[in-house]
């Protein structure tokens, strides 16, 4: 009987040391968390995202990894927005203007005149953590694009801004909806990735883009670019903040900090970028429309004062402190 306990005795410990094993075991296991880009995969516009990714992989070697699982392929991208507040995924490269029915402030994201590191230093990204805690179920954890304007791209030639617009169909997000109907232009709201098709069958005239259009080949359906930049990349990356709650502080303050870190290298490389594929389109013989000096400042003058109208009519509580914190 006596070696009948001990035997039952050593079992017992034999099993506790294996579940013991198993846990900790389970417990060195990385926390494993999915992200999304907007637009497409292999898209230069993502490159400061992946570096990001890649340095919380790094430093986060045996505690957390993030696993990318696509951009617009896998979810599109009107839909990210709804896909990274609910859990869906748990972080997202998002638009802010994605985010506008929900929490109408970002709106003012591509109106900043400030880098991401004055934006902080003037208290706009902590309203924004605020805005989209309470409102979308998200943690902002900053800008992730920056320097990389919007110019005009057309398959009709423009001379005049104040009349040679009208009549004109461009496809359209709602960060462009209010300039484009000043110029007299009708807005069309499609997926980018339907935008080479629209513009083959007459359904647009052209788009809004940053400068990389020869990567998506759309150099062959866009013959001329309003060489005068507007707005700039509405950019952001955000995690669902079920997904940041849980997460160990340790963790937390991992993914905010190389957030941070990364913003000063955006404006070197949003400069560059611009540049470089700006006369890439140009070399592939897309046409720059360079308006009068005169001409110029009023359409871009324009595009500022519709766009903060914008901001006035779906934010007013805010619209003052906005517009004091992004202007210089």
């Amino acid at each position: 009987m006596k070696k009948n306990l001990l035997a039952r005795l050593s079992l017992f410990l034999l099993t506790m040391g294996l579940a013991t094993n198993l846990l900790a075991s389970e417990a060195k296991k990385p926390i494993v968390l999915k992200a999304i880009t907007t637009g497409k995969v292999g898209e230069v516009s993502n490159d400061m995202f992946m570096k990001w990714i890649g340095v919380v992989n790094k430093k986060g070697t045996g505690e957390i990894s993030i696993k990318f699982i696509g951009g617009q392929e896998a979810i599109p991208s009107f839909d990210q927005f709804e896909a990274v507040r609910t859990g869906v995924v748990d972080i997202c490269r998002l638009k802010g203007s994605y985010t506008k029915p929900v929490v109408p402030e970002q709106y003012a994201l591509m109106l900043s005149q400030l880098t991401p590191w004055e934006e902080r230093q003037v208290g706009f990204y902590d309203l924004m953590v605020k805005l989209l805690k309470e409102k979308a179920n998200i943690m902002y954890l900053g800008r992730i694009n920056y320097g990389m304007p919007f110019f005009l791209w057309t398959n009709k030639e423009v001379k005049n801004p104040h009349s040679d617009f009208k009549g004109f169909s461009i496809r359209s997000a709602s960060v462009y909806d209010a300039f484009y109907k000043a110029l007299g232009i009708t807005p069309v709201t499609m997926e980018f990735s339907e935008l080479y098709t629209g513009l083959e069958r007459g359904i647009i005239n052209g788009t809004g883009w940053p400068a990389h259009i020869v990567d998506h080949g759309w150099e062959k359906a866009l013959k001329y670019c309003v060489k005068h930049p507007f707005y700039d990349m509405d950019v952001q990356t955000v995690v669902n903040l079920d997904t940041w709650n849980k997460l160990p502080k340790n963790m937390q303050e991992l993914l905010a900090s190389t957030a941070k870190e990364i913003e000063p290298e955006m404006n070197a490389y949003g400069e560059e970028f611009t540049k470089k594929k700006l006369q890439a389109a140009f070399d592939a013989g897309v046409k720059p429309m360079v308006f009068s000096e005169k001409d110029a400042k009023w359409y871009t003058d324009t595009a500022n004062r519709v766009a903060w109208e914008e901001v006035k009519r779906i934010a007013p509580e805010r619209y003052e402190i906005l517009r004091k914190m992004l202007t210089k």
